[in-house]
């Protein structure tokens, strides 16, 4: 298990990637986006009219629960969902090899898994879906008082994200 540090919770609190405008979503290959978060999984949904290759959701916003019929649309929209418990401040092993799990079965095309829903806090498997997910796709995630922010996982981000996960206190 990850836990966050002093110093990588002030690292991930700085914005990675470049805010991204709704009419941008329509040009990016849908079978390459990944989306992390509720609102961000329902509006790459809504415009692009695909789901994403995989979805982080935690059906809450701002810590406060969705109402339930929007829960309800966004799952049924998703797909199943595998559920796993996250922690706050936390990447939990099980996280960890449900991301793994997920990637391998998009690489061998077998039983993919298409939603991850945590008991917890989502934002953090940002961290081991860069480092699992090959080079070239794209996350899409909301970041507070900017807005959605696109990040493509490229060579140099998978360094800066092993470093961030070195840096973390990892119990056993």
């Amino acid at each position: 298990m990850y836990r966050l540090t002093p110093t990588t919770r002030f690292i991930l609190k700085q914005p990675i990637g470049a805010p991204i405008k709704d009419d941008e979503l329509l040009k990016l290959d849908p079978n390459k986006i990944i989306t992390i978060g509720d609102v961000s999984s329902q509006k790459v949904i809504d415009i692009i009219g695909k789901r994403p290759i995989l979805a982080v959701i935690d059906t809450r916003i701002n810590r406060k629960s969705l109402p339930l019929s929007t829960c309800d649309k966004l799952i049924k929209s998703l797909g199943p969902c595998r559920e796993v418990i996250n922690p706050a401040g936390e990447i939990t092993d099980e996280s960890v090899h449900i991301v793994q799990d997920a990637a391998i079965a998009l690489s061998t095309k077998q039983n993919r898994i298409r939603c991850i829903k945590t008991i917890g806090e989502e934002d953090l498997l940002f961290l081991p879906i860069v480092k699992y997910f090959p080079v070239g796709f794209i996350i899409i995630y909301g970041f507070k008082g900017i807005g959605l922010l696109k990040v493509i996982i490229t060579e140099e981000l998978k360094d800066k994200v092993e470093w961030i996960l070195s840096n973390m206190q990892i119990d056993q």
